[in-house]
């Protein structure tokens, strides 16, 4: 496990990869990008990002911490996943 990862390098990890699900442009994803609301993400999709994410970062998730409030942007999954990989 990669021991406290760069915030920075999680959001452009989730961005690349969210861009390529849901078929836009990069740059026109950002941290506050809702990934419900405004990339119609489901929970198939969210798992399957979650998996590549930890496959990239060379990251393991802990499902007892992880709640549907880390998952609402770009942005409060990085902050999330930065605070699990510094634990």
């Amino acid at each position: 496990m990669t021991e406290g990862i760069d915030r920075q390098t999680i959001v452009e990890a989730a961005i690349g990869l969210l861009a390529e699900m849901v078929r836009r442009e990069p740059k026109s994803l950002t941290e506050e990008t809702r990934l419900f609301e405004e990339l119609g993400l489901d929970s198939v999709n969210t798992l399957e990002l979650l998996m590549q994410l930890e496959e990239q970062l060379e990251f393991q998730f802990d499902a007892d911490t992880l709640e549907q409030r880390y998952l609402e942007t770009v942005g409060t999954l990085a902050s999330y996943v930065a605070k699990q990989a510094s634990v």
